[in-house]
């Protein structure tokens, strides 16, 4: 998907199939978006989101590996840049995700 374009919809619910058009050009509709940093879903689910705010705290850690392995930097300060760093690119607009239990695990 083209972050770039301005031109997608997306229909929120249980809704029959819609046709939109502006200055003749079709409007393509989507079944998720990103919007200020999260997943956007049509059908309300958070998984996406969530799948992908791990995925980015995993990218985060990863690219502090050399930090983690270092001698020079006490374990204090490794810890403080992990609770101020990886925590919050995990956590980033958890307080607008729904509290479900899954099943299946």
């Amino acid at each position: 998907m083209d972050q770039c374009r301005k031109d997608e919809a997306m229909a929120v619910g249980n809704t029959q199939a819609l046709s939109l058009s502006v200055e003749h050009k079709d409007i393509d509709f989507v079944e998720h978006f990103q919007y200020l940093g999260s997943n956007i879903s049509r059908d309300g689910d958070t998984n996406y989101d969530i799948y992908t705010r791990i995925g980015k705290a995993s990218s985060v850690h990863r690219r502090l590996r050399p930090v983690w392995r270092s001698k020079n930097i006490s374990k204090n300060t490794k810890m403080r840049l992990y609770t101020s760093i990886v925590i919050p690119s995990a956590i980033y607009a958890s307080e607008t995700w729904t509290a479900a239990k899954t099943t299946g695990c």
